[in-house]
């Protein structure tokens, strides 16, 4: 109890920067913890649908955005006759038709397996894998009457006499496989339905030559030599793993071997660039909480000099002073541990929500991260202790006279308070200018996407055929006016993504293609070059790939030829705005709009209606009479605003900048505050010269601008290393300039004058007496 009461009558005048400190070391803490778990899946990826512990690769072609593609069968046999390479299996994703036992017919998203691949991977299916197929919970519930109903029933297909026995319904964790949504999971042996032609020679070769295998090798545990990724790339990428007389095209692609079961690397590269911004920021945070730690328990320990004194001199031993100190550390460590917890779970849910990374993270226990937590709270608990002890240490090892020393610390803490605060303005710098270029970038953003609030996209699916759309965007269906509907092959958000080898351009380069009705431009509102309404020939880019044709070196784009690859050569006959196909504060995708003809050649599986939702009662109901006689048995699968297709595509981007803001927010008013309490333990030092000058006649605002004129110092040399250190690092989607930088100065230039000021106001109502009795 005598420990408890000393200290806190040592502790009370700083138990408000205490309090802060420790909800800092409680942040660090949890994003310690957060980045150990976020590292260990980045660096060897294994989904929750994988159960067994063996060393995985995935083998696949690499597309110029860093998206997958599939590579060939003969890739994969060279892969598994390799000596280190244990076993190997694929996945093969395609959509197909499929026809359910009420005889109506609809596309599905087909994942077939390798035979093996579950037993493999351990993954939870019940029942012989080879002898039936599995489908997804929501595809169950959707098209029979319950999940256990659907056992045992037969979806068929043209080329099945005896159809797909429905073996068992699939785990939840084995619905999303990578990107692929797995409405149907089926073996390999079913892919020759696939194929275009039945001739048993011609059907295994193409079989063997089709690019769509997505490898899962296993590296054998016998090996001598440690297998590495790169290693299996080189050798797999110097075989000849063509297949005689099958040519498939996968230009613009390169074979790639990554380590563990990556089906989305480009979500992994953006994530890890996340990573070592989270590890840049945590280091930062760690110095400043470590620097201001040690300056709290300093100016604590300097307090208390003299009364450490008189008890050493009474008898008192190193324990009894550190006593109290202890007690401290461990209601701050407490604390700590309390709020650091709360937050790790906060950071866990938040991880779950990044597309990509949550099949990757174990949604039922916090059992992997509590080790890291363990981890982190001793790493913390060390960082405290080192902050306690060396500054007592450093105060009662000096016999020096009490005055000189007092002085000596007094500079002592005066310098290093000053190299503190350079540090800690460079660090809010940072922040706001990162902040003003977000905040910049998403205006500039809003400002380049003007769709028409009121627009709606209507998507209807039907089986291949060829739809006659003339007649409906010509006006000439009853209750359709001209200019009221606008088509597309595919839906707003998801354009076909093709690579495009221009001789003109320096390597293949990635844009996205949409086939559109001449509507289609002017009920989005993009301004720009208008198609002709019998638009049959020609491409329109938009701004984005505009660019890019420019920075190729096409003198003029409109009137010029472009190789499309599967289109041939298309005359450029106009140019639009940027659309947000990939949301609004994503950099714009570059796009290239042809012609939906909807003529007898042309056959769809869906197409995608846009119409304004004001008169949308009597124009939906014409619209569904016409889907009704031209395209019988269709269905419509999806009716969303633009707006909300649009919301959903920035809805990641949302989640990150809000925690990137919260995380700002903390770290900018962390360093506010403990900018005030160093300011205000500065000014307790001087208030003897405070008094001193005030009594010759000094006006309170010399000695304000006494102050703030080394804290403005301070600030310009952080706006310069600021400057040079934003020049240095590139985060992608970020555009820095030297005004950004000006205006976090001058924006922190006004929160330093009044934080200084704020130590100042007590000092009106003080006495000159009161002043001049501070020693």
């Amino acid at each position: 109890m005598f420990n408890l009461t000393l200290m806190w009558q040592q502790w009370q005048q700083h138990l408000g920067k205490a309090l802060w400190l420790t909800c800092g070391f409680a942040l660090c803490c949890a994003l310690f913890a957060l980045c150990m778990q976020f590292g260990s899946i980045l660096f060897q990826p294994t989904p929750v649908w994988v159960s067994q512990s063996q060393q995985y690769f995935t083998l696949a072609r690499v597309q110029q955005d860093g998206r997958l593609a599939g590579i060939n069968r003969q890739a994969l046999l060279a892969a598994g006759q390799m000596d280190n390479i244990a076993q190997a299996g694929y996945l093969f994703p395609r959509p197909g038709q499929l026809m359910l036992p009420d005889g109506t017919e609809h596309k599905f998203n087909l994942v077939y397996f390798s035979p093996g691949l579950p037993d493999l991977l351990g993954l939870p299916l019940s029942g012989d894998h080879e002898k039936g197929v599995y489908i997804s919970e929501a595809m169950a519930n959707l098209h029979f009457a319950s999940a256990e109903a659907a056992i045992g029933q037969r979806l068929s297909h043209p080329r099945l006499a005896h159809g797909l026995v429905i073996q068992g319904i699939l785990p939840a964790s084995v619905n999303q496989l990578g990107p692929w949504q797995n409405d149907v999971f089926l073996s390999g042996e079913y892919m020759h339905m696939l194929a275009p032609f039945t001739n048993e020679p011609m059907l295994s070769r193409f079989l063997l030559a089709v690019p769509g295998y997505y490898g899962i090798l296993v590296a054998n545990p016998k090996a001598q030599l440690k297998l590495s990724a790169e290693a299996l790339t080189e050798r797999l990428s110097a075989m000849d793993l063509s297949v005689q007389g099958m040519r498939m095209d996968t230009a613009g692609s390169k074979l790639l071997v990554l380590p563990g079961i990556q089906l989305q690397p480009e979500k992994f590269a953006h994530l890890y660039r996340l990573w070592l911004l989270a590890i840049v920021l945590l280091l930062g945070l760690a110095v400043l909480l470590v620097a201001n730690t040690t300056a709290l328990f300093s100016h604590q320990a300097m307090t208390e000099m003299e009364n450490n004194r008189i008890r050493l001199v009474l008898g008192a031993d190193m324990l009894h002073l550190l006593r109290p100190q202890w007690l401290m550390a461990t209601i701050m460590l407490t604390l700590m541990a309390s709020i650091a917890w709360l937050l790790l779970k906060l950071g866990l849910a938040a991880l779950h929500q990044l597309p990509g990374l949550a099949q990757y993270l174990q949604t039922s226990d916090l059992s992997t991260s509590s080790g890291y937590f363990v981890i982190a709270i001793l790493v913390m608990a060390i960082l405290l202790g080192c902050c306690m002890h060396i500054p007592l240490w450093q105060m009662l090892k000096t016999t020096l006279f009490n005055r000189q020393m007092t002085k000596a610390a007094s500079r002592g803490q005066l310098m290093v308070g000053q190299a503190m605060l350079c540090l800690q303005l460079c660090l809010a710098t940072g922040i706001v200018s990162i902040v003003f270029a977000v905040a910049q970038d998403r205006w500039r953003f809003e400002q380049q996407s003007n769709l028409p609030p009121d627009l709606i996209q209507q998507s209807v699916a039907q089986r291949p055929r060829s739809v006659l759309i003339q007649p409906l965007l010509s006006g000439q269906y009853p209750g359709l006016a001209k200019g009221d509907l606008a088509l597309s092959d595919r839906a707003f958000d998801q354009p076909i993504s093709l690579m495009i080898e221009d001789p003109r351009f320096s390597k293949a380069v990635e844009v996205g293609v949409l086939r559109v009705s001449p509507s289609y431009f002017a009920l989005l509102s993009l301004s720009g070059d208008r198609p002709p309404p019998d638009w049959q020939q020609g491409v329109i880019v938009n701004q984005a790939a505009a660019a890019l044709l420019q920075d190729a070196g096409f003198e003029q784009i409109k009137g010029s030829r472009l190789d499309i690859g599967f289109e041939g050569k298309q005359n450029i006959i106009g140019q639009v705005a940027n659309a947000p196909h990939t949301g609004r504060y994503n950099a714009p995708m570059p796009m290239l709009y042809l012609p939906l003809k909807g003529a007898d050649n042309e056959r769809h599986t869906e197409l995608h209606f846009y119409f304004a939702s004001s008169p949308a009662d009597s124009l939906e109901q014409a619209l569904e009479t016409w889907l009704q006689t031209a395209m019988p048995g269709a269905r419509i699968t999806h009716k969303r605003s633009i707006t909300e297709v649009v919301a959903a595509q920035d809805r990641l981007a949302n989640q990150l900048l809000g925690g990137a803001a919260l995380i700002a927010l903390l770290l900018l008013g962390v360093v506010v505050l403990n900018l005030y309490y160093q300011l205000k333990a500065k000014f307790s030092l001087q208030r003897l010269d405070f008094g001193i000058q005030l009594a010759v006649g000094a006006p309170l605002f010399v000695l304000y601008w006494q102050n703030v004129r080394g804290n403005l110092i301070s600030l310009l040399v952080a706006i310069g290393l600021t400057a040079l250190a934003l020049n240095w690092l590139s985060i992608d989607g970020l555009t820095f300039s030297v005004m950004q930088t000006l205006a976090s100065g001058l924006f922190l230039g006004i929160v330093i004058s009044l934080v200084t000021w704020l130590p100042f106001i007590p000092l009106q109502r003080t006495t000159l007496a009161s002043l001049l009795k501070q020693q």
